[in-house]
């Protein structure tokens, strides 16, 4: 990777990547990707960056906003990796993706139009993620223990006290969840904590690369008890995951098609993250197929 050098110099952004970056358009038709810039926008940049052929680049002023432009709701906006378009209006993000679709059906589909119907959107951007994994690493000089979704682009944990895009049980429990890891025996091998949350429970599988002793399994218990999480330990693969809280669980479940039918699946399973929109879409495509006996 090289530095190039187009620092303090105005360019606008054209359009925007699948991965949420602003494209501008240099003039031998190679493209910038900006971090945290939006179609429309004049900005100035740094750290320009060359790698396998393509710029990358973050805004250093916005000169020109875009009207769709808005202020991020979470502090961690532009260094946490768990969400990329906060600095977007909802109404444009759903847009935005609705042009996408139409442009991968048609140049990889092969497809000559596409109409789409109109988007099914949840009623709300905020606390949709019932599934997501936390990275875990013990950083002295950062205070001791970070819990929280990896950087963009680095493997560094990005500290969070509050999340707005997890699920309420999980955004507001991480204080508590950093204070249970710290007074650990093990703090430095807990790797990663993963979340799930059904439409009855919610669970937390702790992952761990060495035994913990009894007193762990205490304040584990009496957290998982206070903050009413069903608590897994997982000391190997996928298979090694078992509940220690409490000591029979119930299972975790969905409901859809308007509640008819019911899904019950392992923490370590794949769900979609967003249960509202997932049953939309599964009552939709129900509606759709007009199922008959």
């Amino acid at each position: 990777m090289r530095s190039v050098n187009f620092e303090n110099s105005a360019i606008e952004i054209t359009s925007i990547s699948d991965d949420g970056r602003g494209i501008a358009l240099l003039d031998d038709g190679k493209r910038i990707f900006v971090e945290d810039a939006l179609p429309g926008e004049l900005v100035s940049l740094r750290q320009i960056k060359k790698r396998r052929g393509n710029f990358t680049a973050f805004v250093v002023d916005v000169i020109k906003p875009s009207p769709c432009r808005v202020q991020p709701k979470c502090a961690h906006f532009g260094v946490c990796g768990g969400c990329k378009l906060q600095h977007m209006s909802h109404s444009e993000q759903v847009t935005i993706k609705s042009a996408s679709l139409i442009e991968h059906l048609q140049r990889i589909g092969n497809l000559d139009s596409v109409k789409l119907e109109s988007p099914i959107v949840a009623s709300s951007p905020w606390h949709y993620r019932r599934k997501a994994r936390l990275g875990v690493r013990l950083v002295p000089k950062k205070g001791g223990i970070l819990v929280g979704f990896r950087e963009r682009a680095k493997s560094y944990i990005t500290q969070l006290d509050f999340c707005h895009v997890l699920t309420r049980p999980f955004a507001d429990c991480m204080p508590f969840l950093v204070n249970l890891i710290e007074r650990l025996s093990i703090p430095d091998r807990v790797p990663q904590v993963e979340l799930a949350a059904g439409d009855n429970k919610a669970a937390l599988v702790f992952r761990h690369l060495a035994s913990f002793n009894e007193q762990d399994f205490e304040l584990l218990r009496q957290f998982a008890d206070d903050q009413a999480f069903q608590l897994y330990l997982q000391p190997g693969g996928i298979e090694s995951a078992h509940c220690i809280y409490p000591s029979n669980p119930e299972s975790l479940m969905y409901k859809v098609d308007d509640s008819k039918v019911q899904i019950e699946f392992h923490p370590l399973d794949f769900v979609q993250v967003n249960a509202e929109i997932n049953k939309s879409l599964v009552n939709c495509a129900i509606e759709w197929l007009d199922l008959r006996a």
